[in-house]
């Protein structure tokens, strides 16, 4: 117990930090990323270096590395859409009333958001949008 804690207080939040950021970055830095946290994940469950991690990511309840990123965009999308975050953040927002069933679509003011985000916002909003219209 006290293995997790450590590691979830140095790498986890290490991870974590800023980690909106790694969207888009390339598949080799991801992977070196994926490495740490499956290092971390064996330190905590106590598997050796080239023992299989198997399931061990799930029974611990962290995401891989991609999916943290984007779990970490869109919880502050949430939020802002939400009124749960500050108002620099939700004033970057502007909707729209599209008129059928996706009648309160949102994007990003290009002038207030860096435009890496505004492009990570609209790229997940495209795919959101796509899977739910299947």
């Amino acid at each position: 117990n006290q293995i997790k804690l450590v590691v979830n207080s140095i790498i986890a939040c290490r991870l974590d930090y800023c980690n909106a950021l790694y969207f888009g970055i390339n598949e080799q830095l991801l992977k070196q990323l994926q490495l740490i946290q499956n290092a971390a994940a064996k330190a905590v469950v106590g598997l050796y270096k080239h023992d299989h991690l198997g399931d061990t990511l799930k029974e611990l309840h962290w995401l891989p590395v991609q999916f943290r990123v984007q779990f970490k965009i869109l919880l502050i999308v949430y939020k802002c859409l939400n009124g749960m975050a500050p108002e620099y953040l939700v004033s970057m927002f502007k909707y729209l009333s599209l008129g059928y069933k996706y009648s309160h679509l949102c994007t990003v003011k290009p002038q207030n958001f860096p435009t890496a985000l505004s492009l990570v916002f609209n790229r997940i909003q495209v795919r959101y949008l796509y899977q739910r219209s299947r």
